[in-house]
């Protein structure tokens, strides 16, 4: 291979992501900068060590802000496996003492950024990750800056400087860490009932909210950059506050969904209290998201990530579908504040979508449901259904054992669903939150249970949100 592929690879990949991070977008640029730079990617990816896998993740970031590219699942995929083979998911301390301390540092550096990019597009498609964390024992990355980092050992820094450049991305990785607790114990395959995974070994919900909110108390609060000209979402000073909301509502989700355990994980108690507190935290951390989000993008600094095209469209959904579910939240709404919310979402959606026309979808089955639930909450749907008729169309509950209160008929739910073009990416969560009213009452979605999603279209063409800041990713 030709010695000057992989600094020129590298250099137009810097000049693609660059362009994007800019103050003025240049896409053109941004796309023309990353083509000829795939064109010395091959040879790259040949080597099968540390320079392959900063490539792959080089091309995840760019595609994390881009309309074209590859999709992260796949890049983190083959990042992930890359990093096994050579070994870097396994203590350097233990098994890699003789390397020199720059590498090793890469190494780690690499391994937690392929990590991050798994867990988080493994939470949005539902999918498990590469590599499970009883394989990792590597160690976290050093909370150091880039120069104190040589060859020959860690250099002290001078002056003295808390936080470094590194510190919120290992508070990142540690929050992604608890995400992977969520998908496997909340969420466990029946595999892991068969390796012996005992119930007495699952935290509880508790003991996973307590995790979560030590690591919010944890988040570094001071970043060394300008507070007024930040990069991302994720450079900003309210993005920790987003990720621990956007968690609160990854923690609670299977309240919302009616989602069985296996019976190798601890049951999870659904008394009505429970239940009606996992609905009110939801919905008070969606609203919370959605007010955030309009906020963040009303400075022309901050660049579009698809994640945060997710993030938002998701904590609107969730929005919605706590009012539609619970008497309780509806009977306490303002119908300024549900005005509020709604306008907010869909201002970050509509501006999202005037960039990338496949946030269209998005932005028109949000602005479906918004319409829907104004109307419902105006008192204008009609609401013909009570309980015990003959029509089958028995009004649901938060859980048949457990909610004692009322909800509209699950039919309103989804009449916004008809004709729409839902999105890719989230379209099995749309599909499990009207799961959960079909099973209270199976009897009206005849037509909807018809719809089949395509998780191959999901896993092999989609480009999965995500950003980085100061090496982090999200």
């Amino acid at each position: 291979m030709d010695s000057t592929y992989v600094p020129t690879f590298f250099v137009f990949m810097v000049y693609a992501i660059g362009s994007q991070s800019s103050a003025v977008d240049d896409h053109a640029s941004a796309e023309g900068y990353y083509t000829i730079a795939m064109q010395y990617l091959e040879p790259i990816l040949e080597i099968d060590g540390l320079e392959s896998i900063q490539a792959l993740l080089a091309i995840g970031v760019f595609s994390a802000r881009s309309p074209y590219g590859v999709s992260l699942w796949k890049i983190s995929g083959m990042a992930m496996r890359l990093c096994v083979q050579l070994g870097y998911h396994r203590s350097t301390e233990k098994y890699r003492r003789s390397g020199d301390s720059l590498t090793k540092e890469m190494s780690k550096r690499c391994f937690w950024v392929a990590y991050d990019f798994d867990r988080y597009t493994g939470s949005i498609l539902g999918l498990p990750g590469a590599i499970s964390d009883q394989s990792i024992d590597v160690e976290l990355p050093l909370d150091v800056d880039d120069e104190q980092i040589t060859p020959a050992g860690i250099l002290p820094a001078v002056p003295q400087r808390s936080p470094t450049t590194m510190t919120g991305t290992i508070h990142l990785i540690k929050l992604r860490q608890i995400w992977s607790k969520f998908s496997t114990h909340l969420f466990p395959t029946s595999s892991l009932c068969s390796h012996g995974d005992h119930v007495d070994s699952s935290p509880t919900i508790e003991e996973l909210r307590e995790q979560l909110e030590q690591w919010r108390a944890s988040a570094p609060t001071i970043f060394d950059q300008p507070s007024d000209t930040p990069l991302s979402v994720f450079a900003s000073r309210g993005w920790f506050h987003v990720a621990y909301n956007h968690s609160i509502l990854l923690l609670y989700r299977h309240y919302l969904m009616d989602t069985k355990p296996y019976k190798c994980s601890r049951p999870l108690p659904r008394t009505p209290e429970i239940v009606d507190r996992a609905y009110q935290e939801s919905h008070s951390k969606a609203r919370d998201l959605c007010l955030i989000y309009r906020r963040l993008y009303q400075n022309p600094c901050i660049k579009f990530t698809w994640s945060s095209l997710h993030m938002t469209f998701y904590s609107g959904l969730t929005y919605l579908y706590c009012l539609w579910r619970s008497k309780s939240i509806r009977d306490a709404a303002k119908q300024r504040d549900v005005f509020n919310t709604l306008n907010a979402c869909q201002t970050v959606l509509v501006v999202l979508a005037e960039r990338w026309k496949l946030a269209a979808s998005y932005r028109d089955l949000f602005e479906t449901l918004s319409e829907r639930t104004i109307s419902m909450m105006s008192g204008d749907l009609d609401q013909e259904a009570t309980p015990g008729t003959a029509t089958g169309t028995a009004t649901a509950t938060h859980d048949d054992a457990a909610g004692p209160e009322p909800v509209l008929a699950a039919q309103d739910w989804s009449n916004g669903f008809d004709g729409m073009d839902l999105p890719p990416e989230s379209e099995w969560m749309i599909s499990e939150m009207v799961q959960g009213v079909q099973d209270a009452d199976a009897n009206i979605f005849e037509d909807f249970t018809n719809v089949e999603i395509n998780y191959d279209f999901l896993s092999e063409d989609l480009q999965i949100p995500s950003t980085r800041n100061n090496g982090g990713v999200m």
